[in-house]
């Protein structure tokens, strides 16, 4: 649980999609001033996100255990 620090989303990357992608967005996820991971979020649903889903991240191998994700 985050007590102190104050977690951030920044627009990385913006894709519109096409007929075979959905439309997604990566953002970076800062935490005092710090990039600690990434999340990606794709809008819609095909065949690709019924198995992969809407929703990734990553959490940087050392900031993991603070409760960024």
């Amino acid at each position: 649980m985050l007590y102190q620090d104050e977690v951030t989303l920044k627009i990385l990357e913006k894709n519109p999609g096409d007929e075979i992608m959905l439309p997604f967005y990566y953002y970076n996820i800062w935490v005092d001033n710090i990039i600690v991971g990434k999340i990606s979020i794709r809008i819609g649903s095909n065949y690709h996100s019924y198995y992969n889903g809407n929703i990734g991240y990553g959490i940087e191998e050392e900031y993991r255990g603070n409760g960024y994700a």
